[in-house]
């Protein structure tokens, strides 16, 4: 019989999955629990080590004459070693070894050796712990979890300790390298520990067990099976702040409209708060919450939040926030793997336990919503929407639309948005906000000149205020800012651009030349089909896009935003830019549009005019001075009182002595030569 476990079959919090691997080296064995491959290892190996949610054990194989062998699980508790049985190797599931460990650990009575109370160890009595086997037991416990240097020196030291006072008082008669290991193994277990007079430690629960008195008289069986594994489980540290509701700032500007209609979606099951960034949804909430004094549980999401186990930790950790009494559900997440739905029914249903008789309503806030993309999670929170308790209201804080029901909770009058459109600051608001939080001493009219650039930008505002400081010409400035301003650019770039993927960037780019945009415009000057989805995506995603019709067919985006985006693309591309005017002009003026295509025209850069190859006849003037004010071939045709084939040799005639090809660079040509 080895002198240690050659493996160790531990819960990772981190991964959340139980993993196995050599006790002595850090490689993790490719062998899943509950599997083919978990059975015949199973067969194979005598004994390994076992850290799960409920306490740590050895489990041992104990060989008869015949047959396969048992399996049996031991631990010290309270300096005694107990042992439980566990089954043949093809019952070796994880439940079964949880609850080994929770009868171990939490329902183990006074004596030394449980006497087998369950029908499970009524099958097979439990033969006694030989000498050699208390030598060997203690040793198997090892922990295969690293433990930094400074840990390892303290606990070392105090094991020593241990070992030289037994050695010396010959307490059990005991070995040191026993006392030694079992000091160790207590001392590396998950859970909180209690000082004993015996100078040992067990945990918190065990040394709670046996100090209470009705519980050293023992319980029924029925009691042992209902009490929970443990009402905290060891998991990952959850940081605090997350779950806090952000202090409303000391100079904010109070919006009591937007905070009127917060307050109607009371009436809600779900509030979406949907915009991009910069619009100031958290400030929002916090400041409604502050003033209505409404009960909120509060979470602020992150892209490490996207695991579901995480994610549904946080959730629960959150909604303790509110009530306390929530944490008794988490006993759900002891068996693996719940599914999120039957976790989220036992809090659904708890919620409707805990208030039935209050009528106090309460919202949960999910700040920052865009970074979850896993589809699980989605799910889940699309059942809690469909089975929402009547007293909870669900608020979503997000930059982009989840892809939850909101169509259904729409036509059920269940679903409260606030949009771009809503969010944005009034010519009020933002003289508010200049003079009194961003101490800016600006007149009513460069407040409102100020809020017609931005349009209403919270951030945009901000970030030209802060450009506005201690200048002497706040007009002149506000006047020439756009969003070629390097604060806005650099803004954007970090919050907005860097954050899409290639093709959305190459969207963006290539078609932030245009001032109204269209699915069959994008495709023309992008020279490639997909926009409409390239659209759809982004009006999803609140990427500054604003619609212009209720049919959504023409967009354009927010002036800061495609500013800043020609910017970047000047910078990075200018070869480019020609050749998407051009095309875009090109478009314009198949489909008769030519003021439009003129003016696309003009923004490519024109060849240097050079002479004319022969001069204009008089009815060429008269034709090109009708093009140049925008008059199509008929309306020439018309005015003129010509036929529509002569008007239209007049105009090739033009294009050829101007050496140009389109009729759209007749008119750029004609306003850089004297013809007229």
């Amino acid at each position: 019989m080895p002198k240690n476990a050659r493996y160790t079959l531990a819960w990772s919090p981190l991964h959340q999955a139980y993993k196995l691997h050599e006790s002595q080296g850090s490689k993790v064995l490719d062998i899943v629990p509950e599997s083919p491959a978990w059975f015949a290892w199973v067969s194979q190996v005598s004994s390994f080590a076992f850290h799960g949610r409920n306490g740590s054990y050895t489990a041992c194989k104990e060989c008869k004459q015949r047959g396969e062998g048992y399996w049996y699980a031991y631990a010290r508790v309270e300096g005694k070693l107990n042992k439980r049985y566990l089954g043949r190797g093809i019952g070796l599931t994880l439940p079964r070894l949880e609850q080994a460990a929770q009868e171990l650990w939490l329902d183990t009575p006074d004596t030394p050796l449980q006497k087998e109370g369950t029908a499970v160890s009524r099958l097979l009595p439990s033969p006694p712990i030989t000498q050699r086997e208390k030598a060997f037991l203690p040793d198997l416990q090892s922990e295969a979890h690293a433990l930094s240097s400074a840990d390892a020196k303290q606990r070392h030291s105090r094991f020593d300790q241990r070992s030289r006072v037994s050695h010396a008082s010959g307490v059990g008669g005991r070995k040191p390298a026993i006392e030694h290991a079992e000091a160790a193994a207590l001392s590396r277990s998950n859970y909180p520990r209690v000082p004993l007079s015996s100078n040992t430690s067990v945990p918190t629960a065990v040394a709670q067990r046996f100090r209470h008195p009705t519980r050293r008289q023992g319980r029924s069986p029925a009691d042992r099976k209902t009490r929970p594994a443990l009402a905290h489980p060891p998991v990952d540290p959850l940081l605090a702040t997350k779950l806090h509701v952000p202090r409303p700032r000391p100079h904010m500007v109070h919006r009591p409209c937007l905070i009127q209609r917060l307050q109607q979606g009371m009436e809600r099951a779900l509030i979406l708060i949907s915009a991009p960034v910069g619009f100031g949804k958290s400030t929002l909430l916090s400041d409604w919450l502050a003033s209505s004094a409404i009960p909120a549980a509060w979470l602020s999401l992150e892209p490490q939040d996207n695991e579901p186990a995480r994610f549904l930790s946080y959730l629960l950790a959150a909604l303790q926030t509110y009530d306390p009494h929530l944490g008794t559900i988490r006993q759900t997440l002891h068996h693996q793997p719940p599914s999120m739905e039957t976790i989220l029914t036992v809090l659904i249903n708890d919620l409707l336990t805990r208030k039935a008789t209050a009528q106090e309503h309460f919202v949960f806030v999910l700040d920052n919503y865009q970074v979850i993309t896993n589809e699980c999670i989605h799910r889940a929170l699309s059942f809690l929407l469909e089975h929402l308790p009547p007293h909870m209201h669900l608020v979503l804080a997000t930059r982009e639309d989840p892809p939850l029901q909101l169509a259904q909770l729409r036509g059920r009058d269940n679903l409260l948005e606030l949009r771009a459109i809503d969010l944005r600051f009034t010519q009020e608001e933002a003289a508010m906000f200049l003079r009194e939080v961003m101490g800016l001493p600006l007149s009513t009219e460069e407040s409102a000149l100020l809020q017609a650039r931005t349009e209403g930008w919270i951030t945009g505002l901000q970030l030209a205020a802060f450009s506005l400081q201690g200048r002497d010409d706040p007009e002149a400035f506000i006047t020439a800012f756009s969003g070629s301003h390097h604060y806005v650019v650099d803004y954007l770039l970090e919050e907005v651009l860097n954050r899409q993927s290639e093709d959305i960037q190459n969207f963006l780019l290539q078609t932030c030349i245009l001032d109204r945009l269209s699915a069959p415009l994008c495709d023309a000057v992008r020279e490639q089909d997909g926009s409409q989805a390239m659209l759809d995506f982004l009006e999803r995603a609140n990427l500054f896009l604003v619609a212009l019709d209720e049919q959504g067919q023409w967009y354009r985006y927010h002036r800061l935003f495609a500013e800043a985006l020609r910017q970047w693309l000047q910078q990075t591309a200018p070869a480019l830019v020609p050749a998407l005017h051009l095309r875009a002009s090109r478009w314009y003026e198949q489909h008769g549009l030519t003021a439009r295509a003129v003016s696309h025209t003009l923004a490519a850069p024109v060849p240097q005019p050079g002479p004319l190859v022969e001069p204009l006849t008089g009815r060429e003037r008269e034709v090109l001075q009708l093009l140049l004010d925008g008059a199509s071939n008929r309306e020439i045709a018309r005015h003129l009182v010509l036929s529509m084939n002569t008007v239209k040799k007049h105009v090739l005639n033009i294009c050829g002595k101007l050496n140009v090809r389109r009729r759209t660079q007749v008119i750029a040509k004609a306003q850089t030569l004297p013809l007229l």
